[in-house]
């Protein structure tokens, strides 16, 4: 985390976890988009694992559609950020970051 960066949330989930989170960016009048696949390298390659994948990829395929409608109907010129994956891993604490240097 660099020196500019503040821990404002810190959340616990259960491994094999797959996440959408979103965070407005006032500076930059953008929405970032995170999707998170929070999996242990122990979880990947396994039946349960594969399903979350096979979740998680169709939900972002959906997602995209319904930001494209509501930025629409919002009419603000909002932009919305390329989707971020996970940007580091240390053990088992997975980092997202919305910094404004990943988006």
């Amino acid at each position: 985390m660099s020196d500019e960066e503040e821990l404002i949330h810190e959340m616990l989930l259960p491994d094999n976890t797959f996440a959408v989170l979103f965070h407005y960016n006032k500076e930059t009048s953008t929405i970032e988009v995170f999707l998170g696949d929070f999996a242990s390298k122990e979880i990947h390659g396994t039946k349960e694992h594969d399903t979350l994948c096979v979740i998680g990829n169709a939900v972002e395929e959906m997602l995209e559609v319904a930001i494209k409608h509501a930025m629409e109907d919002l009419d603000e010129g909002i932009e919305i950020g390329t989707p971020c994956k996970v940007s580091k891993i240390e053990g088992n604490v997975i980092h997202a970051n919305f910094s404004k240097e990943i988006h």
